[in-house]
């Protein structure tokens, strides 16, 4: 598990990473595109729960938002988040379009 004592380099050898605000928290980097940058990772999703997602990737960033539901069991989302972003990447999706449509899938699994 990555921590705020965590080697920096072992990151470099991570093409897309995805977090939850909590798991940024703990490395202790701000939920925010600058600070997901400075991660050193070309990719990097962040999952915000029911405000979305924010995806930082190829310099730019931007949000993905979403309908919010009323869940009371969140869990797996997150997994089947980046399930879904992986698999739309490797199919040929952009970073956002990616986003967007891995948000949809667990907007439907959530329902």
């Amino acid at each position: 598990m990555l921590d705020r004592g965590h080697e920096p380099g072992i990151l470099r050898h991570v093409d897309v990473l995805k977090l939850a605000a909590d798991e940024a928290a703990a490395l202790g980097v701000a939920s925010e595109a600058a600070g997901l940058a400075s991660l050193g990772v070309g990719e990097v999703v962040l999952t915000l729960g029911s405000r979305g997602a924010l995806v930082v990737a190829d310099g730019r960033a931007a949000r993905v938002e979403i309908e919010p539901l009323e869940v009371a069991d969140t869990t797996g989302a997150g997994d089947a988040f980046a399930a879904a972003y992986l698999a739309l990447r490797q199919a040929g999706a952009e970073p956002v379009e990616a986003g967007r449509a891995a948000a949809a899938v667990v907007g439907r699994l959530l329902a």
